[in-house]
């Protein structure tokens, strides 16, 4: 089976996520029709998804894309595969190694499987299944570079140029005397929080549920993260989260939060503790 390669290689998730470190938000304008998201800047290329009219893109700091294109970020979690032979002994991705994505078939046969990432040291892949074919199902919580066509825009749609205006060299009428008294202290800058065990954060998507029932014992996270299936692949931890978001205010909507995952000892899912939290 041909496996096709995707275009440029993989950009790392650090500097995917660059822009979102320095505390900008990276989403483009709703896109006003469905889009298809590429494997590779190319309309004759694999489409791995289709994002529906209404979507907010996250726009892939640092991977480039040709004119007419547009590289976007495709938050985790997702079902890729890997080949046998690139598994070590613990069913861990060897890093290095190739995720595939399943593309879809035509009636009941599979679809061929395309090449979307490079598996890194301390990804978040889980065995889905067992090995079968030659490959394994897992089930990676990292974001994905897809890329998508932009409209173009015609001659008469362009806005025109602004020219600066340039301001003339002030004039000194007067000199202030100096003011008498203690200077003040500068103003005290915030530092950003570190990542928990020098792991960079990354994005998740998944709705947004509560652990809370009457019905079972509390549960050390009150908030959880479901797949597209409705079956939870992660804990949240919200004490990171800024004062002014009310996780409660989203239960039952899709989000996508960027945080840090690790793991926790007697837990059979995954923990992320959330820096930031957006609905889509």
């Amino acid at each position: 089976m041909k496996i096709q390669p995707a275009f440029p290689r993989f950009v790392p998730r650090v500097a995917v996520l660059l822009a979102m470190v320095a505390g900008m938000r990276l989403v483009a304008a709703p896109l006003a029709a469905p889009a298809s998201a590429h494997v590779q800047p190319d309309a004759a290329s694999p489409v791995l998804v289709v994002l529906p009219a209404g979507t907010e893109p996250f726009p892939a700091s640092g991977a480039a894309a040709p004119a007419g294109w547009q590289a976007v970020v495709l938050p985790g979690a997702h079902e890729v595969f890997v080949r046998n032979g690139d598994m070590l002994k613990d069913y861990t991705p060897r890093p290095g190694a190739s995720y595939l994505w399943r593309l879809a078939g035509a009636g009941a046969k599979p679809g061929p499987l395309v090449e979307v990432a490079t598996a890194e040291r301390g990804d978040l892949a889980v065995v889905l299944a067992p090995p079968q074919g030659g490959y394994t199902k897992f089930k990676l919580s990292k974001p994905l570079i897809a890329y998508i066509a932009t409209p173009a825009v015609s001659p008469a749609e362009r806005p025109a140029p602004v020219l600066a205006a340039v301001a003339p060299p002030p004039v000194v009428t007067s000199i202030a005397p100096p003011v008498a008294g203690p200077i003040p202290p500068p103003a005290p800058v915030r530092t950003p929080v570190p990542s928990v065990a020098g792991e960079s954060p990354r994005l998740f998507q998944g709705t947004l549920t509560s652990t809370r029932s009457l019905l079972h014992p509390r549960r050390p996270y009150d908030y959880q993260l479901n797949d597209v299936n409705g079956r939870p692949y992660a804990f949240l931890d919200v004490s990171r989260l800024s004062a002014a978001v009310q996780p409660d205010a989203d239960l039952g909507r899709t989000v996508v939060v960027y945080g840090v995952a690790k793991s926790v000892p007697d837990e059979a899912l995954m923990v992320i503790e959330g820096e930031n939290l957006e609905t889509k």
